[in-house]
């Protein structure tokens, strides 16, 4: 990338419930990654190295410039942020809908969770009605 792409923005669109974004990776040209909500920017960064070898610096950073821990999940980036790759810096915001897709993602987290208890619970009462009929039976 030469210097005309400093300042370039980015921006987020949301597919599927997530947020991806578009970035110019230096051999593989624009590439699309998901931003798992839940995903840390470490993570991130390397789904960036692993799919460009030649992206070798990679790191997020606040609209004041300081950077940002890679242990940071993506749910918990700033509404606009830098992303840094290769000495390149690129002004990155969400798109309409981006936070939107991250809310969606997590409340169907939670809900997955949630029918996750109700199963169990289910489970435990249908073992406890399995043990009454079984022992009603016995007593017959």
């Amino acid at each position: 990338k030469t210097d005309d792409d400093a300042g370039k923005q980015l921006v987020t669109r949301t597919y599927a419930g997530v947020a991806h974004v578009v970035l110019p990776l230096p051999t593989a040209g624009d590439t699309m990654f998901a931003l798992r909500p839940e995903q840390t920017l470490r993570d991130f960064a390397r789904d960036v190295t692993d799919e460009d070898a030649a992206a070798t610096d990679v790191s997020f950073l606040t609209a004041d410039g300081e950077r940002i821990a890679g242990a940071c999940c993506v749910r918990n980036l700033p509404a606009q942020f830098t992303f840094a790759l290769n000495g390149v810096s690129y002004g990155v915001r969400r798109g309409d809908g981006a936070a939107a897709g991250a809310v969606a993602a997590h409340v169907l987290e939670r809900a997955g969770h949630r029918a996750a208890d109700l199963e169990r619970v289910g489970a435990r009462l249908l073992l406890v009605l399995l043990g009454l009929l079984e022992r009603a039976a016995a007593a017959a």
